[in-house]
């Protein structure tokens, strides 16, 4: 109500200055047309002195004449329009003359400019009546089952005030300047390294406070267990009855007796502890049977897809039979523990390996080479178990010793792999055994002892050049030149010996 009577009299005072505006205006008009009207009267009154008393025009004149006196004698404060409204009433034949005087154009802006303000004045008001409106409702508790008003919703933006400091994801994350800067990202991510450390070292510092409250955990569960499962005996006394000392001197005997069997038995156990469990088969009746786990029981399943696929994507190699006996013998022999069966998958892989290779030119032999290699390295634990296996049985393999092979002289086919070993410095102190293995490999029989033999030297061979790469790499780079010339030899012993395993 207070803002309603503000805006009433700022519109009466704006009303009442433009309407003293178009009294100014209006007078001027007035006086104006009566100058004009006096001089037309003036220049005709010789000529029309006669008719004065019949001409309405002249009576016109001299009543305007006397309008003008009194509107010039009227105050400021009169409203002009009023006062010529109840003069032209008084006398009807001033009104054309009174229109024609007027300065309409004026007065229309006048009259437009009146109609404007009240506009504005209305508008502005209504604006601040809606905005006290709104501030009331906001503040004002809404009640059960009344909506509360809805405020105009924020743009999403950044923070306008510029004394905020920048984080270090902003500078990052703020486009062109810093987006693209190397400089910026190396800090960003430098900020949360150490961070990223310190959570880690506290990681594993609870992870070790957990297995210790763990470890407690168990041992006083232990604890409490014994606790709960002991008793106290209670103590009676005896009287002196015969019959109850004899049952007490028998009670102490069996308890001594029990105590000297514990100790046997602890005695016992220790020493089958320390030997190792040697059963032996028989043809009797109750037939004792060793449960040894296959190579897949205890590794899994031997994987050589990749082997197969890899073989058979070459389009020398995609009809080949040998890709598929290597791969399905390697797995026949990781299901079994039979060592005769594990012999004979071994020998038809490596003779599949050798056929396979002498069908393939000389560019693509280190290929080949390489993924059979992949594959041996994928089952490199059920290869070197199963082989564990064959060497535990002692009648498979017979130990060729330094005495056995002093009157042998080397073959020509094994002297310059024989001088190439004893060139590498990682097998400079086992020359014995470089013989023996070259002596092993130009053999005209392949035998099961043979195989085995190989397979030992060969991976002591490997033992030795741990240290070095380049001792090792060279190894296997004569062995396998050496091979490769004598591909057709060891093909023929192969089979040979396949023949006589009865394969």
């Amino acid at each position: 109500m207070e803002i309603e009577t503000e805006v009433d009299a700022d519109f009466d005072a704006e009303a009442q200055r433009l309407v003293a505006q178009l009294t100014l205006a209006q007078r001027k008009a007035l006086s104006a047309a009566a100058l004009s009207n006096s001089n037309n009267t003036s220049n005709q009154s010789n000529s029309n002195s006669n008719n004065t008393s019949n001409n309405p025009n002249h009576r016109a004149s001299l009543s305007f004449d006397s309008l003008l006196s009194n509107a010039n004698s009227a105050t400021d404060t009169q409203l002009p329009m009023q006062f010529l409204a109840t003069q032209m009433a008084a006398s009807p034949l001033l009104l054309p003359v009174a229109v024609d005087s007027l300065n309409l154009h004026q007065y229309n802006e006048l009259q437009q400019q009146i109609q404007s303000k009240i506009q504005t004045q209305q508008q502005q008001t209504r604006h601040e009546q809606s905005s006290l409106m709104s501030k009331e409702r906001s503040t004002k508790p809404c009640m059960r089952g009344e909506k509360k008003p809805s405020l105009p919703k924020q743009k999403p933006g950044r923070k306008t005030d510029p004394n905020t400091p920048e984080t270090v994801g902003g500078k990052y994350l703020r486009g062109r300047k810093f987006g693209t800067d190397y400089q910026v990202k190396k800090a960003y991510l430098d900020f949360f390294e150490p961070q990223v450390l310190e959570l880690q070292e506290l990681s594993k510092t609870c992870h070790q406070a957990i297995d210790v409250l763990l470890a407690e955990n168990t041992t006083l569960k232990g604890v409490h267990l014994e606790r709960g499962f002991s008793a106290a005996v209670p103590q009676v006394q005896l009287g002196s009855c015969s019959n109850c000392a004899a049952e007490i001197a028998n009670a102490q005997y069996f308890a001594n007796q029990v105590k000297i069997l514990e100790a046997q038995l602890s005695q016992v156990s220790k020493k089958l502890l320390q030997r190792k469990l040697e059963i032996e088969h028989s043809n009797s009746w109750m037939e004792m049977t060793v449960f040894v786990k296959t190579a897949e029981e205890m590794f899994g399943p031997v994987r050589v897809e990749f082997v197969r696929y890899s073989l058979k994507s070459l389009s020398y190699l995609k009809e080949s039979p040998y890709v598929d006996i290597m791969a399905n013998w390697l797995i026949d022999i990781s299901q079994t523990t039979e060592h005769a069966k594990i012999i004979k998958g071994l020998l038809s892989i490596v003779a599949a390996r050798y056929a396979l290779l002498s069908t393939i030119s000389n560019t693509d032999y280190e290929l080949v080479c390489k993924i059979i290699e992949t594959g041996f390295n994928f089952n490199k634990q059920h290869i070197e178990y199963m082989q564990e296996l064959l060497v535990q049985d002692k009648s498979n393999v017979r130990m060729h010793t330094v005495e056995d092979l002093a009157g042998k002289e080397l073959p020509e086919i094994v002297r310059g792999l024989n001088s190439g070993l004893k060139s590498v410095e990682s097998l400079q102190q086992v020359y014995e055994a470089v013989d023996e293995f070259c002596i092993l490999i130009s053999m005209p029989r392949l035998s099961s002892e043979n195989l085995l033999r190989r397979i030992q030297l060969m991976k002591m061979f490997k033992k030795l050049c741990e240290c070095s790469k380049e001792d090792k790499k060279s190894v296997i780079s004569l062995i396998e030149k050496w091979e490769e010339e004598n591909n057709e030899l060891i093909v023929q012993r192969i089979e040979q010996a396949l023949i006589e395993l009865e394969i």
